[in-house]
């Protein structure tokens, strides 16, 4: 009797064994929905060709990671919340504009950024961008959003509907103007 438990244990054992499909593992986990890398309070430099493109700060950070079915990384993107403040640089390296927002999501892939939450940017010269959702485009070295926006300059508050700019926020037009207030 003892030899047909002790066989009979042994059998489960080597059934308890056998090696687990990976894939299957992942399926019943989302370890893929979780944040590879988490920071809090961080601070991440951007560069292009060992030039400062941005500084951005966020009161956190996630670092989703993308794979394809060889279990190699496709993309990553970025998810910062809790307050961003973002500092953007030209080629000399001087700050020509900020920005500031409740959270951002950069896209690696397409080196995109969505900016949400009282989005406000400032440039060199003081004026001033209002809106709930900005897009950055590194690729197109612009800014736009399809929403309401406010820019407010020296002379004037425009207020419009649609918008893009030089990443500097510099040159801007605007789609739809829906009303202007003059200051002088």
């Amino acid at each position: 009797m003892k030899q047909i438990l002790l066989y009979t244990f042994c059998l489960f054992a080597l059934v308890a064994c056998e090696e687990n499909d990976l894939n299957q593992v992942a399926s019943l986990s989302n370890e893929k929905d979780l944040p590879v890398v988490v920071m809090e309070n961080a601070e991440i430099e951007f560069t292009d060709s060992a030039m400062l493109k941005a500084i951005i700060s966020a009161g956190l950070v996630e670092t989703y990671m993308f794979y394809n079915d060889n279990n190699e990384v496709t993309d990553q993107k970025l998810v910062m919340s809790n307050g961003v403040d973002a500092r953007f640089f030209n080629k000399e390296g001087v700050e020509n504009s900020a920005m500031t927002s409740n959270s951002a999501i950069r896209f690696e892939k397409d080196k995109k950024t969505e900016i949400e939450g009282n989005v406000k940017v400032v440039n060199i010269k003081g004026d001033s961008l209002s809106t709930e959702y900005l897009l950055w485009d590194e690729n197109n070295n612009t800014i736009s959003s399809d929403r309401k926006v406010r820019v407010k300059t020296d002379d004037e508050i425009i207020f419009a509907e649609g918008f893009t700019s030089d990443a500097n926020f510099q040159e801007y037009t605007f789609k739809k103007v829906t009303g202007t207030i003059s200051l002088k």
